[in-house]
Protein backbone atom coordinates (compact mmCIF):
# COMPACT_ATOMS: atom_id res chain seq x y z
CA UNK A 1 0.00 0.00 0.00
CA UNK A 2 2.92 2.83 0.63
CA UNK A 3 4.19 1.40 -2.82
CA UNK A 4 0.70 2.86 -4.47
CA UNK A 5 0.76 5.89 -2.46
CA UNK A 6 4.43 6.67 -3.98
CA UNK A 7 3.59 5.65 -6.95
CA UNK A 8 0.58 8.37 -7.32
CA UNK A 9 2.72 10.71 -5.94
CA UNK A 10 5.28 10.13 -8.19
CA UNK A 11 2.78 10.21 -10.96
CA UNK A 12 1.17 13.49 -10.28
CA UNK A 13 4.62 15.29 -9.52
CA UNK A 14 5.68 14.53 -13.21
CA UNK A 15 2.07 15.66 -13.99
CA UNK A 16 2.76 19.08 -12.54
CA UNK A 17 6.37 19.28 -14.40
CA UNK A 18 5.00 18.75 -17.59
CA UNK A 19 1.88 21.08 -17.37
CA UNK A 20 4.39 23.64 -15.42
CA UNK A 21 6.94 22.93 -18.54
CA UNK A 22 4.13 23.83 -21.37
CA UNK A 23 2.73 26.73 -19.33
CA UNK A 24 5.16 28.97 -18.74
CA UNK A 25 4.16 32.10 -19.76
CA UNK A 26 4.05 35.23 -17.58
CA UNK A 27 0.95 35.96 -14.97
CA UNK A 28 1.26 39.24 -12.92
CA UNK A 29 0.40 38.94 -9.28
CA UNK A 30 -1.50 42.03 -7.20
CA UNK A 31 -0.85 42.07 -3.91
CA UNK A 32 -2.62 44.46 -1.73
CA UNK A 33 0.60 46.75 -1.57
CA UNK A 34 2.14 45.54 -4.57
CA UNK A 35 2.19 43.79 -8.03
CA UNK A 36 4.77 41.28 -9.64
CA UNK A 37 5.32 39.13 -12.27
CA UNK A 38 5.85 35.55 -12.06
CA UNK A 39 6.11 32.40 -14.39
CA UNK A 40 2.72 30.64 -14.11
CA UNK A 41 4.69 27.41 -13.29
CA UNK A 42 5.94 29.65 -10.24
CA UNK A 43 2.04 30.70 -9.24
CA UNK A 44 1.34 27.06 -9.83
CA UNK A 45 4.05 26.05 -7.15
CA UNK A 46 3.57 28.17 -4.30
CA UNK A 47 -0.82 27.48 -4.89
CA UNK A 48 0.54 23.46 -4.66
CA UNK A 49 3.23 24.04 -1.72
CA UNK A 50 0.53 25.96 0.26
CA UNK A 51 -1.96 23.77 -0.33
CA UNK A 52 0.20 21.02 1.09
CA UNK A 53 1.22 23.07 3.70
CA UNK A 54 -2.61 23.50 4.70
CA UNK A 55 -3.20 19.80 4.51
CA UNK A 56 -0.02 19.11 6.37
CA UNK A 57 -1.82 21.40 9.19
CA UNK A 58 -4.91 20.43 9.53
CA UNK A 59 -4.16 16.24 8.92
CA UNK A 60 -1.10 16.38 10.84
CA UNK A 61 -2.41 18.27 14.00
CA UNK A 62 -5.67 15.37 13.62
CA UNK A 63 -3.29 12.73 13.22
CA UNK A 64 -1.35 13.78 16.35
CA UNK A 65 -4.64 14.08 18.28
CA UNK A 66 -5.67 11.06 17.30
CA UNK A 67 -2.19 9.34 18.02
CA UNK A 68 -2.12 10.92 21.51
CA UNK A 69 -5.79 9.24 22.27
CA UNK A 70 -4.79 5.66 21.09
CA UNK A 71 -1.37 6.07 23.20
CA UNK A 72 -3.74 7.28 26.10
CA UNK A 73 -6.26 4.52 25.82
CA UNK A 74 -3.48 1.59 25.40
CA UNK A 75 -2.31 3.11 29.21
CA UNK A 76 -5.05 2.96 30.61
CA UNK A 77 -6.14 -0.80 29.07
CA UNK A 78 -2.62 -1.86 30.57
CA UNK A 79 -3.69 -0.22 33.98
CA UNK A 80 -6.79 -2.04 33.53
CA UNK A 81 -5.82 -5.32 32.91
CA UNK A 82 -3.04 -5.23 35.73
CA UNK A 83 -5.97 -4.19 38.54
CA UNK A 84 -7.88 -6.96 36.95
CA UNK A 85 -5.28 -9.98 37.17
CA UNK A 86 -4.57 -8.65 41.00
CA UNK A 87 -8.59 -9.21 41.79
CA UNK A 88 -8.21 -12.47 40.38
CA UNK A 89 -5.24 -13.27 42.43
CA UNK A 90 -7.08 -11.67 45.34
CA UNK A 91 -10.43 -13.40 44.64
CA UNK A 92 -8.03 -16.86 44.34
CA UNK A 93 -6.38 -16.35 47.59
CA UNK A 94 -9.69 -15.66 49.50
CA UNK A 95 -11.52 -18.69 47.89
CA UNK A 96 -8.25 -20.65 49.22
CA UNK A 97 -8.58 -19.49 52.46
CA UNK A 98 -12.07 -19.91 52.71
CA UNK A 99 -11.27 -23.79 52.03
CA UNK A 100 -8.51 -24.30 53.84
CA UNK A 101 -10.64 -22.74 57.10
Amino acid sequence: MKFLNYLIVIILCIAFAVIGLFNNGAVTLDYIWDKQTLPLVVVMLICFLFGALMMLVLFGAQTFFWRQRARALEHLMARERKEAEMAAIQAEFHADRETAA
